[in-house]
């Protein structure tokens, strides 16, 4: 991928004789690195440092944990996308603390199954992610696209859209977004201005 590709979704699309595929490929700007074989075990799984991209795989009655470190009062972020990349994988995310208990669990945030889970943490330790699927789902198709960290996440824009060639004034609604300092449209920068970054 070349330093200066845009950032966004592609579509991918492979070429052959009998036809072709479409499938979704994403160009980002957080690290990312491929599961570690050694996570299906919560209280031992490898610690990464967020924020990050995690690819992974749910096969059948598998589980994958990632320990990580958040600090008292931070808000982080955790979103799954698979169903949106063409699978039908129905995922879960649990949050555990060290003693593995549950904190927090998401199933269906999205209209396509992904899941999406926003969690402030009251006390800095290390804490485990654990992303499953649904009464143990999964398969060799059931790939997943992990984001974690202390990620801006839009859930609303007021008003939803505006007239050609006037000035709009939108209120987002969402989480971290004091660190938005820009805005795009269809993956192209949009003239605009930052009024107001309060919560």
């Amino acid at each position: 991928i070349s330093p200066g590709a845009a950032i966004g979704r592609r579509d991918l699309r492979v070429l052959s004789p009998r036809g072709s595929f479409l499938q979704a490929f994403e160009v980002g700007s957080l690290p990312e690195q491929v599961e570690s074989k050694d996570n299906d075990d919560w209280s031992k799984p490898p610690l990464v440092k967020l924020p990050l991209v995690v690819n992974g795989k749910i096969l059948s009655g598998d589980y994958d944990h990632f320990r990580f470190y958040a600090q008292a009062g931070q808000l982080l972020v955790f979103d799954v996308n698979s169903s949106r990349n063409g699978t039908r994988f129905d995922s879960v995310l649990s949050l555990l603390d060290a003693e593995g208990n549950e904190l927090a669990s998401q199933d269906d945030f999205y209209f396509d199954k992904d899941s999406h889970l926003e969690y402030r943490f009251e006390r800095s330790g290390e804490y485990v992610l654990r992303v499953w699927g649904y009464r143990e789902s999964g398969s060799s198709f059931a790939d997943y696209r992990l984001l974690m960290g202390e990620l801006p996440s839009l859930s609303g824009v007021f008003p939803a859209g505006g007239r050609s060639g006037q000035w709009v004034t939108i209120t987002l609604s969402g989480s971290n977004l004091h660190q938005v300092d820009s805005l795009k449209l269809n993956h192209r920068a949009v003239r605009s201005e930052i009024i107001d970054k309060s919560p």
